[in-house]
């Protein structure tokens, strides 16, 4: 593969300066700035120590990992979620597959025997998965099953980079801010129901920093999401709602996006505390079907800071 970076398959991988060296695994940016496609990954038996490592490093690396023509069961796509961290069992538990209820089903489908609210064919505006709740998602993966043959497709965007490049004085300016993020707006924006145990869980309304240091790399990110956040604490309406305009375009820049059309067997694995995702809508005689697993953080590096 034409730029590919290759892996070892050794006991000692995932060690020292160097991420990867030879064969079985490949990967290829998927654009100049963030994201990796991670090819040979899924088929190698037993998911070795060696692999959670570098597959780990990667991820830190990257942001979002691709990995195509994965023939996921259900069993194996936990397994394989699990070598990234703790898993969350959703809140809605009737969206949860029934035999691994790690598994949250994303569709349109209507005979799974999901509730009549089950999510639609619209288009969903850039969020970061749980930043309303104390203890926020720190990855997902999901797994496409059925795919329409035209919308539908995801994007990501690099808020790491997107905090790089904005000027000292804005970084200055933002440095201490906090945001108010409301799980009401999607509520009121989506029509999503919450069950009580969703709503005992995000009776808060969470306030995090607006620049955010990664737990794990350390690096410094813009964490917000238009879907959720209301507001910057201790700003005036319209000074808020002027710079929660001017950071989401900072963010949103086309060179900091990854627009991804999806095939079946795809998964596509990301870090919730580095980038901010949105989907297409797709015809509503399409069916759209996938699966979702999150992955939690740590409780010691839980907290946004």
């Amino acid at each position: 593969m034409a730029g590919a970076v290759s892996v070892a398959n050794d006991d000692a991988q995932g060690l020292g300066a160097r991420f990867y060296h030879e064969a079985p695994l490949s990967v290829r940016p998927l654009t100049p700035v963030f994201g990796s496609e991670v090819v040979g990954a899924t088929s190698i038996m037993g998911s070795p120590a060696w692999l959670e490592r570098v597959l780990n490093q990667l991820w830190g690396r990257y942001g979002i990992l691709l990995f195509r023509d994965c023939n996921f069961t259900e069993p194996g796509e936990v397994a394989f979620s699990r070598m990234f961290g703790e898993l969350e069992i959703h809140g809605r538990h009737e969206y949860n597959s029934k035999t691994n209820p790690e598994l949250l089903y994303v569709t349109n489908r209507r005979d799974l025997g999901l509730p009549d609210d089950a999510i639609s064919n619209s288009e969903l505006e850039w969020h970061t998965d749980q930043s309303y709740l104390p203890r926020p998602a720190m990855g997902s993966l999901l797994y496409a099953v059925e795919v329409p043959d035209e919308g539908g497709d995801t994007y990501w965007a690099d808020t790491a980079a997107a905090y790089d490049r904005l000027p000292e004085k804005t970084k200055a300016r933002i440095a201490g801010l906090r945001a108010v993020h409301n799980h009401g707006r999607v509520e009121a924006q989506y029509g999503v129901k919450i069950n009580e145990f969703q709503a005992k869980r995000s009776s808060r309304i969470e306030s995090h920093p607006v620049v955010r240091t990664h737990p794990i790399t350390l690096r410094k990110t813009l964490y917000l999401a238009s879907t959720v956040v209301t507001h910057i604490e201790g700003l005036p309406a319209a000074e808020s709602d002027a710079l929660l305009a001017e950071l989401y375009a900072a963010m949103t820049e086309p060179d900091l996006v990854y627009r991804h059309r999806w095939r079946p067997g795809d998964a596509v694995l990301w870090d919730n505390a580095r980038v901010i995702h949105r989907r297409d809508g797709f015809p509503e005689d399409k069916i759209r079907f996938m699966r979702r697993t999150t992955i939690r953080p740590p409780s010691e590096i839980s907290i946004p800071f």
